[in-house]
């Protein structure tokens, strides 16, 4: 069986830095790409993202290529149909990575139930946050201005709640607040893997 693993927590939460060690380390795991109207970061993982403009952005969502889309302040996000189903293709071997927001989960498991009924897992993983002033702090490493990390994290502030509201059901790991942690959190997030 396939399995689509999914990050979502608030900015900051190490979602990236999970999935780079999740790459590194489990065997025939791979990104499954979203296209995103942001610049490139270099902490960006290589297939993570597909960089385009506003203009072919809204062109892919009034053509319904998008399988799930948001915009969040002025970036938009969202992951092509056919990338998902491309992956979920590729046999029962395949170990997917999504990182995404809460809202957009049950948007892909309805549309993956719908063409591949049970040959695809979808496993959700929320990953708390460590203390906010930590969240600040790695988020003005990445060069985010004041006003944009104050706007992600009340933009984000009830995601946990909304991630618990959501079907499928979440699991919930905690973040770790620095890298000495990660071990920790990427033995966790195999464990319910399976992998």
């Amino acid at each position: 069986m396939s399995k689509i693993l999914i990050l979502v927590g608030p900015s900051g939460t190490g979602k990236t830095t999970m999935a780079r060690e999740l790459l590194q380390q489990v065997p025939h795991a791979r990104m499954i790409p979203s296209h995103t109207t942001r610049n490139p970061r270099e902490t960006d993982l290589p297939g993570e993202y597909v960089y385009i403009d506003q203009e072919t952005f809204e062109h892919y969502v009034h053509t319904d290529l998008f399988l799930w889309h948001v915009t969040r302040g002025a970036t938009s996000y969202g992951t092509m149909r056919d990338d998902v189903f491309l992956f979920c293709d590729e046999g029962k071997h395949a170990i997917g990575i999504m990182i995404l927001v809460p809202s957009r989960v049950h948007h892909l498991e309805v549309a993956v139930r719908g063409q591949y009924r049970e040959e695809v897992e979808i496993i959700p993983i929320f990953i708390h946050p460590p203390e906010e002033t930590i969240i600040r702090e790695r988020l003005r490493a990445r060069g985010e201005a004041e006003a944009e990390i104050e706007t992600r994290l009340q933009l984000e502030k009830d995601w946990h709640e909304e991630a618990r509201a959501t079907s499928p059901a979440f699991k919930f790991i905690q973040g770790g607040r620095d890298l000495s942690e990660l071990p920790r959190d990427v033995a966790n997030v195999r464990l319910i893997l399976g992998a």
